[in-house]
């Protein structure tokens, strides 16, 4: 039985292949740093408007503390309605003392 034995066999390349192949290979990478630019604009976009809803957003906290603060100088329902029962009995103590 013999052994099959592969030799690699070294490949010389003329002067006009490389070129060519140099051709190709910047191709590529300008391809890629086309692709690179139209990633980057459309990132730098989307920071943009990321930028801006932080801004509403620091906004829209301002508005609702404010709300908030108001709300809390505010009666709620439940002290309302003892107020204006006692506001309904004081007028009616004074009406009598009145008559």
């Amino acid at each position: 039985m013999k052994k099959n034995t592969q030799k690699t066999a070294e490949k010389t390349y003329k002067a006009g292949e490389v070129m060519s192949m140099l051709e190709h290979i910047n191709e590529g990478i300008e391809v890629i740093g086309e692709q690179h630019k139209g990633v980057v604009s459309r990132l730098d976009g989307i920071d943009g408007r990321l930028d801006g809803i932080d801004n509403r957003l620091d906004v829209m906290q301002g508005d609702i503390t404010e709300i908030k603060f108001k709300l809390s100088e505010k009666v709620d329902r439940d002290e309302f309605n003892k107020l204006e029962k006692r506001m309904v009995k004081l007028e009616r103590l004074v009406f009598a003392k009145l008559a």
